[in-house]
């Protein structure tokens, strides 16, 4: 799949337009530190420039400390020194306590327990269509292994390394994509199954 690089003024080199494209992919988090960038053959094949262009925007790029090179390896990104947060400001003002009040969302989630309602709302077959017994002895794999993940719950856009290499997969195929800009639809179980660690 080819990709076109975007149109910017002729004041900058086609090279430097490379840069600008790896580097965005830097900042948006599809390549992170330590991560290998794509070789010098497949980002020509992809942008349809020559291999000197491609060369000379990786050079580029590792004299602004973005990446580095590896004999017999390629190049890969470096580790960027990350600025303190700030330290967040007190705020003095005081919240009066309000009534709680049971909410109809409440009170439509608390339905879900009864057995006999039936659930129109979600795209999930029947129970009794699953291979239950293999999946239960996988999960029970997956949780000896990483027993930590049933006390982490992930955040709403879903496991960030399995966003990260769907991000990476897609940049493979010459999509410029960041993992914030996916989600992982499927929100069961709330507790990320891949091996990230979490």
């Amino acid at each position: 799949m080819k990709t076109e690089l975007p149109n910017k003024a002729l004041e900058n080199s086609l090279y430097e337009q490379v840069a600008d494209r790896v580097r965005s992919l830097i900042e948006e988090g599809t390549l992170q530190p330590g991560d290998r960038l794509p070789s010098v053959r497949k980002l020509h094949q992809q942008l349809s420039v020559s291999v000197s262009t491609i060369l000379e925007a990786y050079r580029l790029l590792e004299d602004q400390g973005w990446i580095s090179a590896r004999p017999q390896s390629g190049y890969y990104v470096k580790q960027m020194l990350l600025k303190a947060p700030e330290e967040p400001l007190h705020s003095n003002t005081l919240q009066q306590d309000k009534p709680v009040e049971i909410s109809l969302a409440y009170r439509v989630y608390a339905s879900k327990r009864d057995p006999s309602t039936i659930q129109l709302g979600a795209a999930m077959p029947s129970t009794d269509l699953f291979p239950l017994a293999t999946l239960n002895r996988l999960m029970g794999q997956v949780i000896r292994a990483q027993p930590q993940i049933v006390h982490n719950y992930e955040v709403p856009s879903g496991c960030e390394a399995l966003r990260h290499e769907v991000a990476r997969r897609l940049m493979e195929a010459g999509c410029s994509v960041s993992p914030n800009e996916i989600v992982i639809t499927n929100g069961r179980p709330r507790r990320c199954l891949c091996p990230c660690k979490r």
